[in-house]
């Protein structure tokens, strides 16, 4: 059989062949895996860049500095953290993710390629031998942390960061959100800062590598010391809150400040010890400070910029207080306000007035007004004498409405002078006359008694002394009398026995003055003269002031008549009505010879007699008799309750016995007398008398028989004859027996608490009365207890018998009947026999239905975004069911489905099944322009679901747009992509514009000075350092002096003075350091330059020149505030010269205000003369 195939030469040609394919594909296959590996690599990563984003998206209210995860083969994780993505997880590796969301691959393998860098700028090799994957080491002892009150100042040092690998790229130092950037270690500086304050000074050294390495430091800023404010006051305490003057001396601490500026501000206006030239308004604080004219009268409520301590002085009156204020201020903080209160001040002397004086005989009172409202008055001070203008005396009885001068001579002139002060040594005088008065003397008038004496002789005499106190301050009044007499009032001083009273001495009050004896007394007098006196006496007055004494007033004393005795008998009528008896005999005195008419006695019961005029005989025989008739009365007896008849009425004689009777009615007995006596025997008083006879009606007793009863009790009710009488309610009781009625002893039928009357005549008799009992009723009546269904009757029963419930005729709706429960506390079955419930009559026991609930199921499912739910089980029929539910985030509540609408509802009789549903949350972007201009629309989004930023509408003058600040905390890019910005629905985040100051160059042009470089600015801050510049000196013909009539002019060369920036050659505004820059493009500022020449010399006079004998010279004296002038002059010509118009002497020095001085010649003669000029401060 032929065989086909391959020879061994074909079998190797065939294999030669194959093997250099495989050698050419090889290399190319290989290629295409490796590149295939590499790239699903690099996809991973940039997948798990994405998955980087997705986490800030969602987490960004909790990124408040970087995260960084590390890979492990596992997972990429940083504490609880995990980052999820699609593909293969890094075998090794990190990755950050920064506060603004930018991602940082520090490295990331698969064990075979390694990448690092960022999602712009991703480098990919294999291996990660050569990868710098560790930040730079930073030495805290490298770094100087330096503080002002507004300033913190960073020195990085020599080898503060090594990075072997990569090296450094940049330092960043972050203050107060401020960073500042250095490409090597130097130092930078951060102002316009909070002093006393702990700030975060954070350091970032990134190396080459894009790696950053960390340090937060904290460093306080420095404290003010506020300014001190002592006060000096003269006098060195307030009187009544007023000074004379005061001074407050203010004392500045520039300590911890680099430029310190100093402010005072005043609400009253003073004197400052230092001229003053920069006035900064009247706001609370102190504002923008513009030049001034310098001064030393401080205005009220203006605040002042000084360079040094200062010191005020307050000398004008004022009434009120004020306060000073200092500041102290670093360009940025101010420090604490140091404040003072100014006292009142008082500069005016008291006012006073003299009020019209008032004399009296030894002393004048001169009314003072004086007035001083600020700090009030001190005692005044009088003097006076009797010569005019010479005043020798002085008073001791000052008070500040008046002084006394006392112990004066009566009838006398005197001239006086009162002089009143403040506390604070200002004092006011006024002067004055007055002439003290004359003493009155005294009056006597004489009263006899008769009027006309009979043979010289007169029964009594009465001495009236009558004193005039008018014009008297302390009268003392004196009396004597050469015969003994009885004064009206009680005397208690005895004054001497001489022509004129001496040394009173205190005696024991009398009102007998002995004969020939001073006595001091009180006021008026009335002496009394009735003792018998053959002779004539005399009776002495005299006044006195303490000082002076009047005439003495006299008056003649009379004879007085001998008294003689007389008798008057009294007899009253006998009670009989017939004769009289003595009652009583008088012994009494009169004149003899004079007519006398006793008075007769009142006696209760008599009538007196009329009265008897007799003459008193002068042997002592005169009797005079009354006799006085006794009086006759009525008495009336009336009958009383019970009283039949009265006895004893009719008229009696005052005194007489009287006595009563009386008879009863049947059934009562006498009880009392009432009326004038209790009594029926009396004696007849002196009036009539009105008596009744009083009966009562007499007593009986009801008691009560429980007849059979098997409890209680009843007590004995009292009754009285011909009253109503109640019977007691029924106490007694018997078990299953009611009662009938009462059966009483007396034979009678009463009822329970029946009102009877009159049971018995018998006083103390007792009725007895007997309960009457019947057997008892009782009722069943059936309550459905809330039964739905049906209906029941009553049921009557017998007290002692069976009976039989009804059978059940009630239902209710998802329940079941249980047994039935008595009002009398029993349990009972259906149809069940009871006897017995009750022992009330006529009562009724309610059966109430026990019912047994049933019960029934409630089921809850979950809705939409609904994550959990609660409620569901098994309920009574009637419960109260509450469902609840829980919610995924992102989520609100829309509704309830099912059997209700409702989450609250009462369990029905039949199971339930509801629902709960919810929906996405939607929320609302806003965009606020942040001081821009511009409007945009809102943007809606709905939770779980992207959402687009609008692009920024918004402009603002001097800036450029810088991102969104969101009001969730998260920073976001023009139409950057979101989702998920927050879980409450219908919220709001208002995406607010970052704007970034534009900055622009503004170059400086010398105006005639020289060159300044030029500097970039911010817009709406300030202006910052700015240069300064110098201009050569210039000729005495820039000084632009006016040369009218000088006849010649020399002086030094010119000098300028910087003044600063402006921004015209001419005129414009005046640019600072801190002057806000508010331009859009580049700006030229020019310098401005003041001019002066500190000396100079002008001559005149001379016969070949056109003046003559004068001439003036205006001089520019920019930064001057004096002027010298020195004239030469050889000629005997005569010079006057002249500053600013004043007058003024050669080689003397003037002070000016303002930035010209003019100067003049004037000459009498024509010779030459020369003025030289010299300016200073």
């Amino acid at each position: 059989m032929k065989r086909k195939g391959f020879t061994l030469v074909e079998l190797l040609g065939v294999i030669v062949v194959l093997a250099i394919i495989a050698l050419i594909t090889t290399p190319v296959v290989l290629g295409v895996i490796e590149s295939t590996r590499k790239g699903a690599f690099v996809d991973s990563v940039y997948g798990l860049i994405e998955t980087t984003n997705i986490y800030y998206t969602k987490n960004i209210q909790n990124i408040k500095k970087e995260k960084r995860f590390s890979c492990n083969g596992n997972a990429c994780v940083n504490g609880n953290d995990t980052l999820s993505f699609k593909g293969k997880v890094p075998v090794g590796g990190s990755i950050t993710i920064k506060e603004d969301n930018a991602t940082l691959v520090e490295y990331i393998t698969d064990g075979v390629y390694c990448a690092y860098g960022t999602l712009n700028d991703l480098i990919v090799d294999k291996g990660c031998a050569n990868i710098d994957v560790t930040p730079a080491i930073l030495d805290e002892t490298k770094v100087t942390l330096k503080s002002t009150t507004n300033s913190i100042t960073v020195t990085l040092a020599e080898e503060f960061a090594k990075d072997d690998e990569s090296g450094i790229k940049e330092y960043r130092i972050t203050v107060n959100g401020e960073t500042k950037t250095l490409k090597e270690v130097g130092t930078v500086t951060f102002e316009k800062l909070k002093q006393n304050y702990n700030y975060e000074v954070k350091i970032e050294v990134e190396n080459g590598k894009g790696l950053i390495a960390k340090m937060l430091l904290n460093q306080k800023t420095l404290e003010f010391s506020n300014p001190t404010i002592i006060l000096e006051n003269d006098p060195a305490t307030p009187i009544n809150g007023y000074l004379k003057s005061q001074v407050a001396k203010v004392t500045y601490d520039k300590t911890n400040i680099e430029k310190p500026s100093y402010y005072i501000k005043t609400t009253r206006e003073g004197i400052s010890n230092i001229a003053i030239t920069k006035s900064c308004g009247n706001d609370t604080m102190p504002s923008l400070c513009t030049n001034i004219s310098s001064i030393t009268t401080l205005k009220a409520n203006t605040w002042y910029q000084i360079d040094e301590n200062i010191t005020i002085t307050y000398n004008q009156a004022v009434a009120k207080n004020d306060t000073i204020y200092a500041y102290t201020s670093d360009s940025v903080n101010y420090s604490g306000a140091s404040t003072a209160t100014l006292s009142k001040i008082d500069t005016t002397a008291p006012t006073l007035t003299l009020g019209a004086s008032v004399s009296k005989t030894n002393n004048i009172i001169i009314p003072i007004v004086a007035k001083d409202d600020e700090t009030g008055i001190t005692t005044p001070i009088c003097k006076y004498g009797t010569t005019e203008e010479t005043y020798t005396e002085t008073s001791t009885s000052v008070s500040t409405t008046g002084c006394s001068l006392e112990n004066l001579k009566a009838n006398t002139t005197y001239y006086y002078q009162v002089c009143v002060s403040n506390p604070l040594g200002m004092n006011t005088c006024k002067t004055g006359t007055a002439e003290t008065k004359i003493i009155p003397n005294p009056t006597i008038t004489l009263e006899n008694n008769p009027e006309t004496p009979i043979n010289g002789y007169l029964k009594s005499q009465v001495a009236k002394v009558t004193y005039n106190d008018a014009d008297i301050s302390e009268p003392h009044y004196y009396v004597k009398t050469t015969r003994e007499g009885i004064s009206n009032i009680a005397v208690t001083k005895s004054c001497g026995t001489g022509a004129i009273p001496s040394t009173c001495t205190d005696i024991t009050s009398t009102t007998t003055l002995k004969a020939n004896t001073w006595y001091e007394v009180t006021g008026n007098i009335n002496v009394t003269y009735n003792q018998y006196s053959e002779k004539t006496d005399t009776i002495y007055a005299i006044a006195y002031d303490g000082t002076n004494y009047s005439g003495a007033s006299t008056a003649t004393i009379s004879k007085i008549t001998k008294k003689v005795n007389y008798t008057v008998n009294h007899y009253q009528m006998n009670v009989t009505g017939t004769g009289y008896t003595l009652k009583e005999t008088e012994t009494l005195s009169g004149s003899a010879g004079y007519p006398i008419t006793p008075n007769t006695k009142s006696y209760a019961g008599f009538t007196s007699p009329t009265k008897q005029t007799v003459t008193v005989a002068s042997d002592g025989s005169t009797i005079i008799n009354y006799n006085y008739t006794r009086n006759q009365y009525t008495i009336m007896v009336n009958k009383g309750t019970g009283i039949a008849s009265v006895s004893g009425a009719g008229t009696y004689y005052y005194g007489a016995t009287v006595n009563l009777g009386y008879s009863l009615i049947a059934g009562y007995h006498f009880s009392s007398w009432t009326g004038t006596y209790s009594i029926s025997s009396f004696t007849m008083p002196a009036g009539n008398v009105t008596m009744t006879a009083n009966g009562a009606g007499n007593v009986y007793y009801i008691a009560y028989n429980g007849n059979g009863a098997t409890s209680g009790s009843m007590g004995t009710t009292t009754c009285t004859y011909g009253q109503n009488c109640t019977l007691t309610g029924l106490g007694y009781g018997r078990t299953g027996y009611h009662f009938n009625n009462w059966n009483g002893s007396n034979g009678g039928s009463y009822s329970n608490g029946q009102t009877v009357k009159n049971l018995t005549t018998t006083n103390g008799a007792t009725i007895t009365m007997y309960v009457n009992w019947g057997a008892n009723i009782y009722y069943i009546t059936y309550n459905g207890n809330g039964a739905t269904s049906g209906s029941m009757g009553t049921t009557t029963c017998t007290y002692g018998q069976n009976c039989t419930l009804a059978g059940l005729g009630y239902g209710k709706t998802g329940h079941s009947f249980s047994r039935w429960s008595g009002s009398n506390g029993g349990s009972y079955s259906n149809g069940q026999i009871v006897s017995n419930l009750t022992t009330t009559n006529g009562a009724t026991i309610t059966m109430n239905a026990v019912w047994k609930v049933n019960q029934y199921t409630v089921t809850v499912n979950r809705g939409t975004g609904i994550a959990g739910v609660s409620g569901g089980g098994t309920y009574n029929y009637g419960a109260t069911v509450n469902l609840g539910y829980s919610l995924t985030a992102g989520y609100h509540f829309t509704s309830w489905s099912g059997t209700y609408s409702t989450s609250s509802f009462t369990m029905p009789a039949n199971n339930v099944t509801m629902t709960a549903n919810g929906a996405a949350n939607t929320y609302t972007i806003k965009y606020a322009a942040n001081g821009g201009s511009g409007s945009m629309s809102n943007t809606s989004c709905t939770y779980g679901k992207n959402c687009t930023l609008r692009s920024n509408a918004f402009s603002k003058t001097g800036y450029s747009f810088n991102g969104w600040s969101g009001s969730n905390g998260g920073s976001y890019s023009n139409s950057q992509i979101i989702s998920n910005l927050t879980t409450t629905n219908g919220g709001t985040i208002t995406m607010t514009a970052k704007w970034k100051a534009n900055t622009y160059t503004v170059k400086f042009n010398g105006n005639g000075g020289n060159k300044a470089d030029s500097i970039k600015v911010t817009y709406d801050s300030t202006y910052g350092t700015l240069p300064t510049t110098t201009r050569s000196d210039g000729a005495m013909s820039d000084l632009g002096v006016n040369t009218n009539k000088v006849t010649g002019l020399a002086g030094t060369a010119i000098k300028y003075k910087f003044l600063g920036w402006y921004t015209a050659a001419s005129g414009g505004t005046k640019i600072t350091s801190s002057s806000k820059v508010s331009i859009t493009d580049t700006q030229t500022l020019y310098a401005h330059w003041g001019a002066y020449s500190p000396s100079g010399t002008f001559w005149f006079g001379n016969k070949d020149l056109k003046a003559k004998n004068s001439s003036t010279v205006t001089v520019k004296s920019y930064g001057y505030s004096k002027v010298k002038v020195t004239l030469s002059n050889t000629s005997s010509d005569s010079v006057t010269l002249y500053v600013n118009d004043t007058k003024v002497s050669s080689g003397s020095t003037t002070s000016f205000t303002g930035n010209t001085v003019k100067l003049q010649a004037k000459s009498n003669g024509t010779n030459t003369k020369t003025v030289k000029w010299t300016l200073s401060n």
